[in-house]
């Protein structure tokens, strides 16, 4: 599961989806509006 420092990414961005999988950077695609941002995530099984 992919969570940012506060909530998991669904949570987050919940019409997006999660590119990647390491910890770190995650590209972040909104959907929604077609933009996408880098934020960081920390990925737990």
């Amino acid at each position: 599961m992919l969570h940012t420092d506060n909530a998991p990414v669904a949570s987050v961005i919940p019409d997006g989806y999660v590119m990647g999988g390491r910890s770190g950077l995650a590209t972040i695609h909104v959907t929604s509006g077609e933009r996408q941002r880098d934020i960081p995530v920390t990925v737990t099984p």
